[in-house]
């Protein structure tokens, strides 16, 4: 799924389109129709010497370390593609998404009422069950009784598209009692929104701002701020020539990369809604307790200062 997903790529994307406004540059974004299309969508820009080419998405790591051997003169950034050892040409953006991710299972766990909270992600995968174990890790520290529901909608990429098989997975979890859902599944999101809508239970968005989509019902959104990392990485190669090849820049809670958003004020594109959307946002906001709110401030500042550490499922696995 590329742009136009409410998401992640469209979070990435707005980065990009803000470095054309302030710098004049250009680029030309192109979505695979399947896996198997990557490497060649990548040699192509590298055929055709774009300055920088820019891959969105854990399923182009492989991909990235494979085409940037055959054009070491090529320039490549991966968001979301972790190596061990970075590629000289490639430089790699990724986030410490089970940080934000433990923030939402401790305001879930705080604000249901029911004892049951869910997890939902859209392809089953190591990316995603890092949110899923930050999640779980949250909600379990702040209430070990609380009853927890984790489901994906499929186990490959199409799973990100798919938001009538992601209401159906919602709806089953709120039969089974969940009221608070927190969903890591792309565009595949909406379909999850829709059904809490129906059921008049709240959700937990994830990379973009998704409070706007059912106002009043989206708790808050854990930020993944692909647009300023890649605006950044964009305005020192051209205003300084500099590309750090051969090395990771990592988001976190300390730097700003991964978070909340605002939970007391509108912010963003919250700001821009109809009047009546606005209002529905903020009162929102203003039910959410005080003692929910410090929660989360305290949660932040012990992940910061390493008082807690969350697990992280990609590199470790899940539990079995």
């Amino acid at each position: 799924m590329g742009r136009g997903d409410r998401s992640f790529n469209d979070v990435t994307l707005e980065g990009l389109d803000k470095a054309v406004s302030d710098f004049g540059i250009e680029y030309k974004d192109v979505t695979p129709k399947e896996n198997a299309q990557f490497s060649s969508t990548l040699a192509y820009f590298a055929d055709n010497d774009f300055d920088l080419i820019i891959a969105i998405s854990f399923g182009y790591t492989e991909d990235i370390v494979n085409v940037a051997a055959q054009y070491p003169d090529s320039k490549f950034i991966g968001i979301d593609c972790a190596y061990d050892v970075v590629p000289e040409n490639v430089q790699s953006v990724v986030f410490n998404e089970q940080e934000s991710a433990y923030l939402s299972g401790v305001m879930a766990a705080m604000m249901s009422e029911t004892g049951t909270v869910g997890f939902i992600g859209g392809m089953d995968a190591p990316l995603i069950n890092k949110f899923e174990g930050g999640f779980l890790a949250g909600a379990l520290a702040t209430n070990p009784d609380i009853k927890t529901e984790v489901a994906y909608v499929g186990t490959d990429p199409t799973a990100f598209n798919n938001p009538a098989k992601a209401k159906e997975v919602a709806l089953d979890q709120i039969q089974k009692g969940v009221d608070i859902i927190y969903q890591v599944a792309n565009a595949s999101g909406t379909g999850v929104f829709e059904a809490c809508a129906e059921k008049n239970i709240y959700a937990i968005g994830q990379d973009q701002n998704q409070n706007w989509i059912q106002p009043g019902l989206i708790l808050t959104s854990m930020m993944k701020n692909c647009d300023v990392a890649i605006y950044n990485i964009i305005e020192d190669y051209v205003t300084n020539k500099n590309f750090n090849g051969g090395s990771a820049w990592v988001g976190t809670l300390a730097n700003g990369g991964v978070g909340p958003t605002d939970l007391d004020n509108l912010e963003g594109i919250e700001t821009t809604l109809s009047a009546e959307d606005q209002q529905k946002i903020q009162d929102m906001k203003n039910a959410i307790p005080q003692a929910v709110k410090d929660a989360i401030k305290a949660a932040t500042e012990g992940i910061n200062s390493g008082e807690i550490v969350v697990p992280n499922w990609q590199v470790d696995g899940r539990p079995q």
